[in-house]
């Protein structure tokens, strides 16, 4: 018999059973949400050199909002977002992921790699509207790639090895969200001594490795944090939204195919939510053209 135990606005992965059938022994994971729904993945057992089977867990599908509205309040916010955010090169995707956990219920881990896929599909159209206006960045975009590429990779497998239940992953939502806030609230810009901006070469590589790690954690293609670094480190905002805007989107694709990668290998909710990921960054690009 399969044993659960319900958490108070959380969702929990319980003990497991062993199962006889058929000379195999199969290995059941469940898991319950507080709503009282129950969901269970099984796989051939590890000693039959069966499928790895990872941590899968649902955040509690909100009361508040339900089937129309939620539907609608994602358009919204979407498009919100993405208006609010693009013109500073930011995709907005630091901001969508906190809707997409309380509002959308999307499974965890697979809420990072539908969030990296929103920017996948939102960011191309305001790209090419800064390009169109000579505006390309790519004097800072090849540093900035040198470190995300690599950085996002580590952090989506740290993301699934290490922290694929929603309690260690709401830590890391906070941890990023409130010195992104801080700093954008009282940071200041200090112009570079010498009209030369004091980040560059090795030191710029390994900051957006950092970046991007945290990116392939969270679900961002990093150009939020890096954006108002690098205005505060005295560079040019013309210079810096295009450039970030640009390491965002291919930070991103190399997200969503390692997340996909990595669901090869295991069972659970690892892959992007196509659906939603697709449907929001869709909106996104819609307001970025408004934008831009």
């Amino acid at each position: 018999m399969l044993a659960f135990a319900q958490g108070k606005g959380q969702a929990r992965l319980f003990r497991t059973d062993k199962v006889q059938t058929q000379s195999q022994r199969y290995l059941c994971i469940a898991s319950a949400r507080s709503s009282g729904g129950i969901t269970f993945r099984c796989g051939q057992s590890l000693a039959a050199g069966g499928v790895k089977l990872a941590s899968t867990a649902r955040y509690p599908t909100p009361t508040m909002l339900s089937g129309w509205s939620v539907e609608a309040a994602a358009v919204i916010a979407a498009f919100v977002i993405a208006a609010a955010t693009v013109p500073a090169g930011v995709s907005g995707a630091v901001l969508l992921l906190p809707f997409q956990v309380s509002i959308l219920g999307t499974p965890s881990p697979a809420v990072t790699p539908t969030n990296l896929l929103y920017n996948v599909v939102a960011t191309p159209g305001a790209l090419w509207q800064y390009w169109r206006q000579g505006q390309r960045g790519d004097r800072l975009l090849r540093p900035l790639l040198l470190g995300t590429l690599p950085g996002v990779v580590v952090g989506s497998i740290v993301r699934v090895e290490l922290l694929p239940g929603p309690r260690p992953f709401d830590v890391v939502v906070a941890v990023v969200l409130i010195p992104t806030g801080a700093w954008l609230l009282f940071g200041r810009r200090t112009p570079a001594q010498g009209g030369r901006p004091r980040l560059k070469g090795v030191t710029l590589v390994f900051l957006a490795a950092t970046v991007g790690c945290v990116g392939g954690i969270y679900g961002i293609g990093g150009g939020s944090i890096l954006g108002p670094i690098l205005i505060g480190a005295g560079r040019s905002p013309s210079e810096v939204a295009p450039a970030t805007l640009a390491s965002t989107f291919v930070t991103s694709i190399a997200g969503v195919v390692t997340f996909v990668l990595l669901a090869t290998q295991s069972h659970g909710s690892i892959s992007p939510d196509w659906p939603v990921g697709i449907a929001l960054g869709e909106i996104g690009r819609a307001s970025c053209r408004e934008r831009v």
